[in-house]
């Protein structure tokens, strides 16, 4: 009789338990397996990125875009081929999964999230319904940072609000420019031709 997988073997983090492995070969057995470790993961990349360019290009001919819109709706498929750079990485479609886990709980209470924006690790948000579900903003931000750290790769900041977009306004104080005054210094009809007085007298040699 064959052993069922147990649910604790199921809900691992793979990617998780990957990286830690990778970090403790690197980092704690000397600078020799750190480097060879390093290049077999390069090597590894490079075979698994030359299979999955090819695979991906046949798809491509053979079924169109539509059906690699259809592969890629699997979030594990996605995940693999994002990390190829074989699909574009749509950040925001990955928080919305990400907090998918709590919306149910949320809904239960009279709350809907809506993600305005993501930008880098930071995840713009808007909540509605909280006024009448008797459950706090934080509680619920709570719960939202902790399903995006969970299943969103490279999560930093949620953020409950709109991404300000316009610049700071600048104040400039504009002076009225001062008019010029022009005063008579010296009647030049007073001045013999091709002489100078003495207080000209270094104006005239300049």
């Amino acid at each position: 009789m064959s052993a069922e997988p147990s649910s604790s073997a199921d809900e691992r983090d793979l990617l998780l338990e990957v990286e830690k492995t990778i970090a403790e070969l690197q980092q704690q057995h000397g600078p020799r397996v750190g480097e060879l470790v390093a290049a077999l993961l390069a090597d590894i990349d490079a075979v698994h990125r030359a299979g999955l360019t090819h695979l991906m290009g046949a798809i491509r001919s053979m079924g169109g875009d539509a059906f690699v819109n259809k592969l890629v709706a699997d979030p594990a498929i996605r995940m693999l081929l994002m990390s190829y750079d074989l699909v574009a990485v749509d950040r925001r479609l990955m928080a919305e999964e990400a907090v998918d886990p709590v919306r149910g709980h949320l809904h239960a209470h009279g709350i809907d999230v809506e993600i305005l924006e993501v930008v880098g690790g930071v995840v713009y948000v808007r909540l509605h319904g909280l006024s009448r579900s008797g459950v706090g903003e934080d509680a619920v931000a709570r719960d939202l940072e902790e399903a995006l750290r969970a299943g969103f790769v490279g999560f930093q900041e949620l953020v409950r609000r709109e991404r300000s977009m316009a610049a700071a306004p600048v104040t400039v104080q504009l002076r009225r420019a001062n008019k010029p005054v022009y005063r008579d210094v010296l009647d030049t009809t007073a001045l013999a031709q091709g002489r100078c007085g003495r207080w000209m007298w270094t104006a005239c040699r300049s």
